[in-house]
């Protein structure tokens, strides 16, 4: 069996890995976030192959150059006014309503997001409302309060994917209630780290945590980071 390879915040031409999906046949798929703004499930190999390089709007409009009638409109990217006309944003709220029928509840899709059709295309709730107000695709999002439903626009942030993963909740497998810090039985005493970093040995759990909030701070984590799932 090949050895797994973490492809989790790499760039494929126009794909940006977000997380690990689930298998398929064994074999490892990702989703991804096309420059475009669509999301995409994708078998690891094809990416690392180069065999995909987007979503598929790379060869959609390449396609186009050839085709004499005129291109659907399912096939372009997002703008800014198409969206303005299509949806309402209440940024107190974070509620996305379709001005055509009044429609403001939306599904989540499986990793715990809004997932909202637009145009013919599937796109998270969360990157639209930034792109409503501020005009620009985002990034990555990062909830800042951890409440992946919570869309009012001071609870999103536009981050890389590094400063992303420094606003994360405790692990549940956690049992000491501080992320990076745990009891070691075998030497009696409790050891802070900070990824693979050790940053020491301690006789109490309060120097501990104080030692792991340190390094947290000197490498600018969210003040959220390790927060109660």
């Amino acid at each position: 069996m090949p050895k797994f390879e973490d492809l989790t915040g790499r760039r494929f031409t126009s794909l940006e890995v977000i997380c690990l999906a689930p298998q398929r046949d064994r074999r490892n798929y990702w989703h991804c976030m096309c420059d475009c703004g669509n999301t995409k499930t994708i078998i690891g190999s094809s990416l690392v192959s180069g065999r995909t390089k987007s979503c598929g709007c790379i060869q959609r409009a390449f396609g186009s150059l050839f085709n004499h009638r005129q291109p659907s409109r399912k096939n372009e990217p997002l703008t800014h006014d198409l969206l303005l006309s299509l949806f309402s944003y209440d940024q107190e709220t974070g509620a996305l309503t379709r001005k055509k029928d009044g429609r403001k509840t939306w599904p989540t899709n499986g990793q715990g997001y809004y997932n909202i059709s637009v145009d013919g295309k599937r796109m998270l709730l969360h990157r639209l409302a930034w792109f409503y107000v501020h005009g620009a695709w985002p990034n990555q999002i990062d909830h800042i309060n951890g409440d992946k439903t919570d869309n009012r626009i001071t609870n999103l942030r536009s981050v890389s994917h590094t400063d992303n993963m420094r606003n994360r909740p405790r692990y549940k497998s956690n049992t000491s209630g501080v992320t990076g810090v745990h009891w070691r039985e075998d030497r009696k005493c409790w050891r802070a780290m900070l990824g693979h970093k050790r940053l020491g040995h301690f006789k109490t759990k309060v120097e501990a945590t104080l030692a792991r909030k340190h390094a947290e701070e000197e490498l600018g984590y969210h003040k959220n980071h390790g927060r109660t799932p």
